[in-house]
């Protein structure tokens, strides 16, 4: 295990076969822990909506050359606070860093699944 900038990376977990081979969860911990640490805008009402693979560039993947590929991820985050929808991309190498973090004015991401339950509840308690 290493750590940089105060964040725990346990390398031995993230072992990736192809560039464009979906986030392990160690990457997604990884990216998750990078955020939460990085950055103000994390609060405990914020909700992780989507952390996914920033695919590189299509000509680096076809020109395989044996030079590493930094992996990175996109990242939807809702804050239920502030009604605040962000996007974020994140670099896993090399420590993690955060490569943008950008405010999406008037957007809602797509429900996550405890919303969707909170709805479903909503509905039941409803007499209408």
């Amino acid at each position: 295990m290493t750590k940089t900038n105060g964040i725990s990376i346990k390398q031995d977990k993230i072992q990736v076969r192809h560039p464009l081979e979906p986030l392990s969860l160690a990457e997604i911990e990884l990216v998750v822990e990078i955020l939460k640490k990085e950055s103000d805008k994390i609060t405990p009402t914020t909700r992780f909506v989507s952390v996914t693979l920033h695919e590189p560039p299509k000509q680096k993947i076809l020109n395989l050359t044996g030079e590493i590929i930094l992996r990175e991820a996109n990242v939807v985050l809702f804050d239920n606070g502030t009604n605040s929808c962000y996007e974020a991309r994140v670099l896993l190498e090399n420590g993690g860093q955060i490569i943008s973090f950008v405010h999406i004015p008037n957007a809602q991401p797509t429900m996550t699944v405890d919303e969707q339950g909170e709805g479903e509840q909503a509905v039941l308690r409803s007499t209408e």
